[in-house]
């Protein structure tokens, strides 16, 4: 199990990475005509890092549609943190990825053990930071304003 310091030290990056995906989404909006933004809490529960809270942020064009950022935890596999963006009728997945995607392999020891090694990285040249998850084509995609326009930003302007 790893230590309260160690869990606490991931929760604090994680929320940090947050604080700076929304002032990304802020400043991206910025030009927007009509945009509106209000934030609130939810309680998170991981199993290495028990309770804590995080900001969620919304998002509103001309007091229409609402998209959601709500994070899930600073534990994902392969990621060091994720959080579900959503419009009225869908749901996305962004996960903050070092370099190149999650580079994982496992070795289990003659004790029984599990070692996590580096292995080959899953998704060459996704630069570090977060990234949006295409399920339907299995990649990841560095998650920039033209992204988020494109992939994000469609559910409140259709």
């Amino acid at each position: 199990m790893a230590s309260t310091a160690t869990t606490n030290e991931a929760v604090a990056e994680y929320l940090e990475r947050v604080e700076e995906l929304y002032a990304n989404v802020r400043e991206w909006m910025s030009d927007e005509p009509g945009v509106e933004f209000s934030e609130g809490k939810t309680r998170l529960n991981e199993e290495y890092t028990g309770p804590y809270a995080a900001k969620v942020l919304k998002v509103k064009l001309n007091g229409g549609k609402a998209l959601s950022f709500v994070p899930k935890g600073a534990y994902f596999i392969g990621a060091r943190g994720h959080l579900d963006v959503s419009g009225p009728l869908w749901r996305e997945t962004l996960v903050w990825v070092d370099e190149d995607g999650p580079a994982i392999a496992f070795k289990e020891t003659a004790e029984g053990q599990v070692e996590v090694l580096q292995g080959r990285p899953m998704y060459p040249g996704v630069p570090r930071g977060w990234a949006w998850v295409d399920n339907s084509h299995r990649r990841l995609v560095h998650l920039d304003r033209k992204v988020f326009f494109r992939k994000l930003l469609r559910a409140l302007t259709e």
